[in-house]
């Protein structure tokens, strides 16, 4: 909700007679957003590839894509990840590249289908089996997507022509190595920190509806905190015979377990903007066009805030994350000379962290 500015009563006697006196009273206006200006700091300049958060643990991926740093956002500890070389059956060796985070592990694809997991509390990497009916290649390719502590998400990419693609998601269990189907209705969602990898939606929530996304034409829902959740569904691609039929534009909602809200973050109508980071204190996305500027609303209250950035002119943000203290901005410098020294990694306090 916004913040409102206590009504100011005014009261001014006219002289119309004895016994006559007018009162005006000026109306309520809502106040605007709190607007914030923190210090943005630089801790890497240079190669970077692509950022990933999941509580307390951010990780920076490099353009070099068997390497990686993961940073402690509590204590500010950073440990340098390089991918393991795995081999195959007649011995050649298989390139894995670092992808993502999904606690307890950190991710990497490997070029035969294999997935290499590393466990951040154990400092060591371990492999899950390529899933029953993997496909590496074209027209049919399979690629991870996301990992949690139970399961990994596959996302499966088939091309059909010059005009046409079409994309499905399975999953695998971490522990036997197991492909279920995806497990999407109206009423259940995929949880890869769940032994059955399914989760029921709360009440009185729904999947929403999507173009080209999980199972039955629905989209996504991702739980945040505080009983919020974020929902996410695709629109239908506009018609173009000369390219692929691609989504023309992603809706985000924020909502929440046991409420009616229903509340627009992203509209695919605007610009097209970075998908939203959260945490447990805020939701916050870069502002539709204005590229010195992110939106958030604190949780749970919901009052709306924006941050200024110093990323103007020839720098803007590419990808945003928030960890559990800070936040972290990809940013593209568009004024470097080399193409591979054009991202760089920004870091501010949470407005909420303490």
């Amino acid at each position: 909700m916004r913040l409102i500015v206590a009504a100011v009563v005014t009261v001014g006697l006219v002289c119309a007679g004895p016994a006559s006196a007018t009162t005006n009273t000026a109306k309520p206006k809502p106040a605007g957003p709190k607007v914030l200006h923190p210090n943005w700091r630089l801790i890497w300049d240079g190669g970077v590839g692509g950022l990933g958060a999941d509580g307390r643990y951010v990780l920076i991926q490099f353009e070099q894509a068997n390497a990686a740093v993961l940073i402690d956002d509590q204590t500010g500890q950073e440990a340098a990840l390089s991918a393991p070389f795995l081999l195959g059956p007649t011995g050649n060796q298989t390139n894995c590249s670092i992808d993502g985070i999904g606690l307890p592990w950190v991710f990497a694809d490997c070029a035969d289908g294999r997935t290499a997991l590393y466990s951040i509390s154990r400092h060591s990497w371990r492999v899950v089996p390529a899933p029953t009916g993997y496909f590496g290649g074209p027209p049919v390719a399979d690629h991870q997507s996301a990992v949690g502590r139970d399961g990994i998400e596959w996302f499966r990419f088939i091309h059909e022509g010059p005009c046409c693609n079409t994309v499905s998601f399975y999953y695998q269990d971490i522990a036997t190595g197991q492909v279920r189907a995806d497990p999407t209705t109206p009423t259940m969602f995929p949880d890869l920190d769940s032994p059955s990898l399914a989760r029921a939606v709360c009440s009185p929530l729904r999947v929403p509806s999507s173009y080209d996304d999980h199972i039955h034409g629905l989209g996504s829902l991702m739980p945040v905190a505080h009983g919020f959740v974020m929902a996410r569904s695709q629109l239908a691609a506009k018609p173009n015979p000369n390219f692929s039929d691609a989504p023309s534009g992603v809706d985000v909602f924020l909502e929440r377990c046991g409420s009616r809200l229903h509340r627009a973050i992203l509209e695919a109508s605007g610009p097209s903007v970075g998908y939203p980071a959260a945490n447990a204190h805020t939701v916050i996305w870069p502002t539709p066009g204005r590229q010195s500027q992110l939106t958030g609303l604190f949780l749970p209250g919901l009052q709306r805030f924006v941050i200024q950035t110093p990323f103007v002119t020839s720098r803007y943000v590419s990808q945003f994350v928030a960890g559990s203290r800070n936040l972290y901005a990809m940013v593209v410098n568009s004024a470097s000379a080399a193409a591979d020294q054009g991202f760089q990694v920004w870091e501010t306090r949470d407005p909420r962290a303490g």
